[in-house]
């Protein structure tokens, strides 16, 4: 019985051997793969980034900045007239209103703290 038994055994081991062989392969390779991804991530990066910058140095890039700027002031004045003609307050009131009530809320509050100032 041993004797056929030893057959089965070395075959199994042939077969775990073998599979082994194939683990360690496939993870060499995905080592290879992941390694080459990084390259080419790396690379994709740097042809990017020099592409913007080339790309932000052309006068169309900077026709087109200065017409955004342009065009957002121009929504900005249209909106605050539109406000303006509905007796509705603009960002920079409410903002500044703000400020003075937090200032004068301060005051108020050192006041209320040292009566004896008075």
């Amino acid at each position: 019985m041993t004797q056929s038994s030893e057959p089965g055994d070395s075959s199994f081991d042939r077969l775990n051997e073998a599979l082994q062989s194939l683990d360690e392969q496939v993870q060499e390779l995905r080592t290879r793969f992941d390694d080459g991804r990084h390259k080419v991530e790396d690379e994709f990066q740097k042809r990017r980034e020099k592409f913007e910058k080339q790309f932000r140095a052309t006068p169309f890039f900077k026709q087109v900045a200065r017409v955004r700027r342009e065009v957002d002031h121009q929504v900005g004045q249209t909106r605050d007239q539109i406000f303006e003609s509905f007796g509705i307050a603009r960002r920079e009131d409410l903002d500044k209103l703000h400020r003075k009530v937090n200032l004068l809320s301060r005051r108020l509050g050192d006041l209320t703290r040292e009566p004896d100032k008075i």
